[in-house]
């Protein structure tokens, strides 16, 4: 029973992966085709344990196939954002829930001579 648990588990997980990289995928093309000029960037800001599923790099490539570079990955810093007020929900409690450790990037679209696994900015390790 142990260990059809422990399979039902990774898949379980497998699939959620899946279907992260596949939603993060779809939004980066679908943002990508907003952005108006070479100047315009995509922010995103994903918790700690959302980035841990695919890396860092991961989430890089993920932006690359999408014909988006990374110019920026740090840890999220609520003061840095002028107005920011945490929203976090959590499905089974009611009301605002405290804020997680996060992780900010940003991406530009892909110029020719971008090297292909440059972070422009400042960068963070695997977690």
């Amino acid at each position: 029973k142990g260990r059809a648990e422990a399979a039902a588990k990774r898949a379980m997980a497998e699939r959620k992966l899946e279907a992260d990289t596949e939603l993060m995928s779809n939004f980066f093309a679908s943002a990508k085709e907003h952005l108006d000029d070479d100047s315009a960037e995509i922010h995103i800001t994903l918790r700690r344990a959302q980035v841990a599923w695919v890396g860092t790099s991961g989430i890089q490539k993920i932006a690359r196939n999408a014909g988006l570079v990374c110019i920026e990955c740090t840890d999220f810093h609520p003061g840095r954002f002028a107005g920011y007020v945490p929203q976090q929900t959590h499905p089974k409690s009611k009301g605002l829930q405290p804020l997680t450790p996060a992780m900010f990037f940003s991406f530009r679209v892909r110029a020719e001579d971008d090297a292909p696994d440059d972070v422009s900015s400042s960068s963070h390790d695997e977690e």
